[in-house]
């Protein structure tokens, strides 16, 4: 059958202008010829199929195009949609490319959509038969059209027409207020600071309540406004608005203290007529309490989190609303931060309350900072008048609320206060940065170390222990973010490890539950976990139950891959609170990349990249060669029980060098052997082989030989096989004897 010209929707809300009321004399001709021809061929009852009548209306546009070629603008748009309705893609191609080439103002582009209608070039946008000049032109006719109508002398003239006494012409104005979208609003709502446009409000007050649902957040933004007439205006309007943001600047506007009586009166004319809010101020606080906690956890799309976007706002410098980038997080935070902050200000005895303001500010600090650069303390502590003991307290509470950020500037606020004394102050059993250390949280454990080896303290506290245990962890990692596969047979798992390189991620393998956890808990790069249901010693469910309840992968996501169904379905009932997912063993490469993606996208506020990782390995590992410089003043730390972790440590790039340095402070048998061994790699840089062979030096200084016979007959043999290796390692290998041998004497 013949296909029908496409009818398009002239009142989308994306639509530059009008459709087209105005067409040329060469238009109108096409048309009535084409119309002509349709009828007449009709009539005579041709027996052409319908596919026949199409080519011959083709043939007929193609040939009255050919004779009365179109050269204006709007002609040459309106020949090519009639090329389009008729299928002729090619011939409408090289027309979308004709107007193209008159390179149009943004004037001259308001005009063309007014004329033609904005729908035909969303279409051509979109339509898969002319690209790529079909996204070219429609883009270029679209975002030319937008810019033209949000010139000020057009916003003026909107502005006006919104007061005009001929309804059609304020309906027009509408229109293309609507077009333009949130810029328009904010127009509207910034025109309401002027006193020359006075006598133009009633008219703007028209277009809020006509544009509130649809436009909603310049008006909450507004409604932030220290400007009183805007704010007002904002309020008012905010009765069209049905969200959380919206509900809570109108809780705030009667919270408020000092406010003005107008726009008090006028929230709580809105709240009364609003199913379900409160009126009661200790239900509003309990409210907000509520939902500024939901708001700072994000427990949300993590894809949407990590997105930027043009956000609205109220300047109280520019007196005006206005729209700048902004993460989608950090946007949730400071509208989170600035609820709080009112909800203080309105009642600030109450502990909970301010409470709630420090952590959403300090939250939205770090936020903003981001997870390569520390907050500025000092102006935080000035600015929110912080004490180190409200600011331990601060730090627990964020670790209970699991508002990381926030906690993380805690301690980064800790460490510039530089008052060892945070580390007697308990909460529960330990410390809260203890309790930072063990949060599982990779930037909370790491910014709770660095406080504390700034905090430098000289005697014991409960807890720690931990911080050895967690540097050494730190420092235990390549720093490439990786995947662990965990499956009774290796070559499966490693199948599936292979899978995640195509999600940035290197693949570790596991065939034991019992190998895994140790895999897991011993290296920092290990971001997420796939668990097969098949997997032994011990079972999955007791694997998972156990990497939940170590802190170094207790917020480590985790999937299980399941060959059983029914099984994994039982399975997951039980582990649903652990966080866990699942996957069907029997997916293509590609599904079990895509939710690899979903589980990177989970794994942390702020994921750390390798150039993080290894700044924080640096940091722990020059910090144990601190502690093992004196272990005596250091003994708590309890360094000696980690000894054979550091030990593999010296093999890490970089590391040589402190490792050294560590193994020769303590000087024990096994720091011996390890630093002869390390010295005696041939494939080792020279320069750290004799790093190792000073630092045994040291180690028989300190603590005598301690090699046993057999090691040492060993160095001999080494010395011996040197024969035919360059003169560096003869060299070097001798003075190894020669410090064996005094320190035998």
């Amino acid at each position: 059958m013949r296909r029908k010209p496409h009818h398009r929707n002239q009142s989308s809300s994306l639509s530059i202008g009008q459709p087209a009321d105005h067409w040329t004399n060469t238009s109108r001709q096409l048309i009535a010829c084409l119309a002509g021809l349709v009828l007449l061929l009709t009539a005579a009852g041709n027996s052409f199929a319908q596919e026949a009548e199409l080519t011959n209306v083709q043939r007929m546009i193609r040939r009255t195009l050919q004779d009365r070629v179109p050269q204006d603008p709007v002609a040459i748009a309106q020949a090519a949609e009639m090329l389009v309705n008729v299928e002729l893609f090619d011939d409408a191609r090289v027309m979308l490319g004709q107007l193209q080439a008159l390179q149009l103002s943004d004037e001259q582009l308001l005009d063309l959509t007014t004329k033609v209608g904005s729908g035909f070039f969303q279409e051509i946008y979109l339509s898969r038969d002319l690209q790529p000049i079909g996204n070219a032109v429609g883009d270029y006719v679209l975002q030319g059209a937008r810019r033209g109508l949000q010139s000020p002398e057009r916003y003026d003239s909107l502005l006006v027409s919104l007061n005009s006494d001929d309804s059609s012409a304020r309906n027009k104005a509408l229109r293309q207020l609507r077009i333009i979208g949130e810029p328009a609003m904010a127009n509207i709502l910034n025109a309401f600071t002027r006193d020359d446009r006075v006598e133009q409000f009633p008219g703007l007050r028209g277009a809020l309540k006509a544009l509130a649902t649809e436009l909603p957040e310049p008006i909450i933004a507004a409604g932030m406004a220290n400007d009183p007439q805007v704010k007002l205006e904002a309020i008012r309007a905010l009765a069209q608005i049905n969200s959380k943001d919206a509900l809570s600047v109108l809780y705030l506007a009667i919270l408020a203290p000092n406010q003005n009586d107008l726009i008090h009166s006028t929230a709580s004319k809105i709240l009364s007529k609003r199913p379900g809010a409160h009126l009661d101020i200790f239900q509003i606080e309990n409210w907000f309490g509520r939902e500024t906690l939901e708001a700072l956890k994000q427990k949300r799309d993590p894809i949407l989190l990590r997105q930027s976007s043009n956000i609205w706002i109220w300047d109280n410098e520019q007196q005006k609303v206005i729209s700048q980038p902004s993460n989608v997080a950090i946007d949730r935070c400071r509208r989170a931060s600035y609820f709080a902050r009112g909800m203080y200000e309105s009642n600030p005895l109450s502990d909970d309350n301010r409470e709630l303001y420090l952590l959403t500010q300090l939250e939205l600090a770090k936020r903003v900072a981001g997870p390569n650069v520390a907050i500025d303390a000092a102006k935080q502590i000035q600015k929110l008048r912080l004490s180190a003991t409200e600011t331990n307290e601060l730090l627990q509470a964020a670790i209970k609320c699991e508002l990381f950020p926030a906690a993380t500037a805690c301690c980064e606020i800790l460490k510039a206060m530089n008052d060892a004394s945070v580390l007697t102050q308990l909460s529960g059993n330990y410390p809260p940065l203890t309790h930072a250390m063990l949060s599982g949280e990779r930037s909370v454990q790491f910014a709770a170390l660095d406080a504390i080896a700034t905090l430098d303290p000289k005697q014991a506290f409960p807890g720690s222990s931990h911080a050895v245990t967690l540097a050494v962890f730190l420092a235990n990692g390549s720093g490439q973010p990786s995947a662990l596969v965990g499956h009774h047979r290796l070559d499966v798992a490693q199948t599936y490890a292979a899978t995640v390189a195509s999600s940035g991620l290197r693949g570790e393998a596991a065939q034991t539950g019992r190998e895994l956890f140790e895999i897991a808990t011993t290296n920092s790069d290990i971001e997420i976990i796939l668990v097969s249901d098949r997997i032994t010693s011990p079972g999955f469910d007791a694997l998972i139950q156990q990497l939940r309840n170590d802190w170094r992968t207790s917020h480590i996501p985790i999937a299980l891959l399941y060959d059983d169904a029914r099984r994994s379905q039982r399975a997951m009932l039980r582990l649903e609170r652990n966080n866990v997912t699942a996957i069907p063993l029997t997916s293509t490469p590609a599904l079990i990349g895509s939710s690899v993606d979903q589980m990177v996208n989970q794994v942390s506020t702020f994921r750390q990249d390798r150039a993080q990782r290894n700044r924080q390995a640096n940091v722990a590992i020059r910090w144990l060669a601190q502690v093992a410089k004196d272990r005596k003043a250091y003994s708590f730390f309890g360094l000696g029980r980690h000894q054979e972790k550091i030990q593999q440590l010296i093999y890490q790039p970089g590391f040589s060098t402190p490792v050294s340095e560590i193994l020769s402070n303590i000087a024990t048998p096994e720091a011996q052997r390890q630093l002869l061994n390390f010295a005696s790699e041939n494939s080792l840089p020279i320069d750290q082989r004799q790093q190792a062979v000073t630092a045994f030096q040291n180690a028989v200084k300190r603590a005598g030989i301690l090699l046993t016979t057999d090691e040492i007959l060993l160095q001999y043999n080494r010395y011996n096989a040197s024969e035919t290796q360059p003169k560096e390692t003869q060299q070097l290998l001798s003075s190894v004897l020669d410090i064996i041998e005094t320190g035998k004497n």
